[in-house]
């Protein structure tokens, strides 16, 4: 949950058991606030993101890679995540370049596949990339 910067709040002194355990300060966390901010941002300004429909891509459970497809509106977002703790790379099939709406890194396929490097515990949000 999210903790907000206007409201107090006591230690966290047990787990949701109940347990004694050593005490968390809870507290704001801005850089987390403004990621949160970053992913609302994305999907407010990505239809595929907010309603359409979805199509899983990739589906590693030993890996613990995770990639699914959302199409709206004659658009479609590629998101690929990855849930393990040591960095990984997940390739997909595509035929067009796309770029990461978290970094603004492209993406150009080779052989019609794409391969991305995904940090431990991290992802992408990938668009279709339209040269200006």
């Amino acid at each position: 949950p999210m903790v907000w910067d206007d409201l107090k709040y006591q230690s966290e002194r047990s787990d949701p058991l109940n347990r004694p355990r050593a005490t968390d300060a809870v507290q704001f966390e801005e850089t987390l606030f403004s990621w949160y901010q970053k992913l609302n941002r994305i999907r407010q300004k990505e239809a595929p993101l907010r309603h359409g429909s979805f199509r899983p891509l990739l589906c590693d459970d030993t890996r613990e890679l995770y990639g699914f497809e959302r199409t709206a509106e004659q658009e479609s977002i590629i998101v690929l995540l990855n849930n393990s703790w040591k960095d990984q790379v997940a390739t997909i099939e595509v035929a067009q370049v796309y770029q990461d709406l978290l970094t603004q890194k492209i993406f150009h396929p080779k052989k019609k596949q794409i391969e991305v490097r995904l940090k431990g515990k991290a992802g992408v949000i990938l668009k279709p990339h339209v040269n200006r």
